[in-house]
């Protein structure tokens, strides 16, 4: 019976034992839960602290590309400014070379003209000379033959014909000087050009900031702004607005009324026909620093030149019929960078416009078409005055022809008159003359009131 109770206190206290042992292992589990919670939570927490910097660090990045997109932008930018600088100054280049040789050239044709008017003034003076020595001779002869009032007579009828010969050879002279003059002040003509070209230079960025006014207002806006420009460059020019070009003029065909912007007056009755209407939003955007998709607005300036020049194409402003226009149109693009921005965009874009009778001009190119038409109105002077010279010199030859055969046909009359003169004088004074028998008349007692006192007996 001891036994027994033995062995149930061993049995308790076994299971007692492992009880206590449940009871430790099952805290000492609580315990590790409980650490792996705080541990779950830790890395929770850290978690989204690297979330949260991977995000910072995304966006950061991606303000990284959009300040390297716009860095990028600034940089072709300031390239393509750099690249139209660069054609600018080529062209303001060529432009003062043209002028310098323009210079160089009226210069030799004024050197020219001044030693053509010395010679000619020589010659006119050696002219008037001859013919002084000729009239003196002239009246030498006639005074030693005793012929005082046919001398006189003869003086009024030289000085007649002399009169209207030295009236040409004066109006002569003076078309040369006037010639010598206008000479000079087409020199002068081009001093102010090139005075002009300077101030042009010097206004470069006020019509920068006219230009960016304009551009950013509507296509009218833009339309009206390249009409004042086209004609303020006109103006500057030195042609003449009503003569040399027209503005607005209406012309009506077919029922359709067409005002063509500008109207060049050249020689010979022709015209040359300049439109200013080109829209430039398109490349307003594309200059615009804050535009990004930029091959796109340069495409769509690109386009929006097309249309213009297909529109231009189909007004057929040559069929004009009051105009007689040349049979291409000159397309003004107030700005040389858009103009060569859409060039870069189609190399062809040159020979699209020529093949559709359209020519594609800006500010610069516009100049060196105005100095071509000017030059042309120069040598049109020149050609008339020329003419004129040319006839005037035709008539004073025939005038000098006339004059030697008056004075041969003079001459010989006084050799008939001399003779006609002499023969009779040798029938009053030679033998069985005339005055002897009326001298025995007076001897012989005859009845008169006057004596022959102008010639003596022998």
């Amino acid at each position: 019976m001891p036994n027994m109770m033995d062995l149930a206190w061993l049995i308790s206290f076994i299971l007692f034992f492992l009880l206590i042992l449940s009871l430790f292992f099952l805290f000492q589990l609580k315990k590790e839960q409980r650490k792996q919670k705080k541990l779950f939570k830790a890395l929770e927490i850290n978690e989204e602290l690297w979330k949260e910097k991977f995000r910072e660090t995304k966006e950061e990045n991606i303000a990284l590309v959009a300040t390297q997109k716009m860095m990028k932008k600034e940089i072709e930018t300031i390239h393509q400014r750099q690249i139209y600088l660069e054609e600018e100054l080529v062209l303001k280049q060529n432009s003062n070379q043209t002028l310098s040789l323009e210079n160089q050239k009226l210069v030799s044709e004024n050197q020219y003209l001044s030693d053509k008017y010395e010679a000619d003034k020589i010659q006119l003076q050696a002219l008037e000379k001859k013919f002084q020595e000729a009239f003196e001779n002239l009246s030498q002869n006639i005074l030693e033959k005793k012929s005082e009032k046919y001398l006189k007579q003869n003086e009024y009828q030289i000085s007649e014909i002399l009169k209207p010969l030295k009236t040409k050879i004066l109006d002569f002279e003076n078309r040369l000087q006037e010639q010598y003059r206008y000479q000079t002040e087409r020199n002068a003509s081009l001093d102010q050009q090139l005075k002009q070209l300077h101030e042009l230079n010097q206004n470069i960025t006020q019509e920068t900031k006219n230009l960016t006014q304009a551009l950013k207002g509507e296509s009218k806006t833009q339309g009206i702004w390249g009409e004042m420009l086209l004609e303020s460059i006109l103006e500057k020019s030195g042609l003449r607005k009503g003569l040399e070009f027209t503005v607005q003029e209406s012309f009506s065909v077919n029922h359709e009324r067409l005002i063509p912007d500008v109207v060049l007056h050249l020689p010979q009755n022709k015209k040359i026909i300049v439109d200013a209407k080109v829209s430039l939003s398109a490349y307003e955007k594309l200059v615009d620093p804050q535009t990004q998709d930029t091959s796109f607005y340069l495409q769509k300036h690109l386009q929006s030149v097309k249309n213009h020049v297909n529109l231009l194409s189909s007004k057929n402003y040559h069929q004009i019929p009051q105009l007689r226009a040349q049979n291409y149109v000159l397309m003004f693009v107030p700005l040389d960078a858009a103009l060569i921005s859409a060039q870069n965009a189609d190399a062809n874009l040159f020979s699209f416009a020529y093949d559709k009778k359209i020519i594609l001009v800006s500010p610069s190119s516009f100049h060196s078409v105005l100095a071509s038409i000017s030059s042309l109105w120069q040598n049109e002077k020149q050609n008339q005055n020329a003419a004129k010279i040319a006839k005037e010199a035709g008539r004073l030859h025939d005038k000098f022809i006339a004059l030697t055969e008056t004075m041969q046909k003079l001459g010989s009359q006084m050799y008939s008159a001399q003779n006609t003169y002499d023969g009779a004088m040798k029938k009053l004074t030679g033998r069985q003359n005339l005055i002897k028998n009326i001298h025995r008349l007076e001897q012989l007692g005859a009845k008169t009131s006057k004596k022959i006192s102008y010639f003596e007996e022998e």
